[in-house]
């Protein structure tokens, strides 16, 4: 579960280009699945070397169907918010008007909170002692750092569209 927000205009032209990609690479693992299984289902062969090199395509076009005018922040230890101080319940959920969209208003507010609060040593510290997480401190401060900038990046587009963001909190 997580929170995700959609620039519509950018991320539907980005997920209908990548879609058919996607989608005939499923087909193509798949079916390959299906022949080493002799066509029963199973996701035992995750791991042979063919099916591990069309996942790697599915992944691929995943990832770019999501990578333009799209922002994911998961509700766990990874997220963003929480390093920031701050909730995408409490405080942007609030801020959403019922269709989930936030206004380019609010979307210059919620811009102003995110850039008032950068990331610090302190708030990874903290995250990774509450949390238990693996890697170094820089690791996960880079990680955040970079997370925050495409944050960032999405909210000036809106506001350079003049588009309101679609929330899914």
């Amino acid at each position: 579960m997580g929170a995700d927000v959609y620039l519509n205009s950018l991320y539907e032209k980005t997920r209908d280009y990548y879609q058919p990609l996607f989608d005939e690479a499923v087909r193509k693992r798949d079916t390959l699945m299906l022949k080493l299984n002799d066509g029963r289902p199973t996701n035992e062969n995750f791991n042979h070397p063919e099916v591990k090199k069309l996942q790697e395509k599915v992944s691929e076009y995943y990832n770019l169907m999501n990578s333009e005018g799209y922002f994911r922040d998961s509700y766990n230890a990874t997220s963003l918010l929480w390093v920031l101080g701050l909730s995408w319940w409490s405080d942007v959920g609030d801020m959403l008007n019922k269709k989930g969209e936030l206004s380019i208003t609010k979307t210059k507010k919620f811009w102003k909170m995110i850039k008032d609060r950068p990331v610090t040593i302190e708030a990874v510290q903290k995250a990774m002692g509450e949390h238990q997480l693996q890697d170094t401190a820089d690791e996960w401060f880079e990680y955040w750092v970079e997370k925050r900038q495409r944050l960032i990046e999405l909210l000036e587009l809106s506001i350079e569209l003049k588009e309101p963001l679609i929330f899914s909190v």
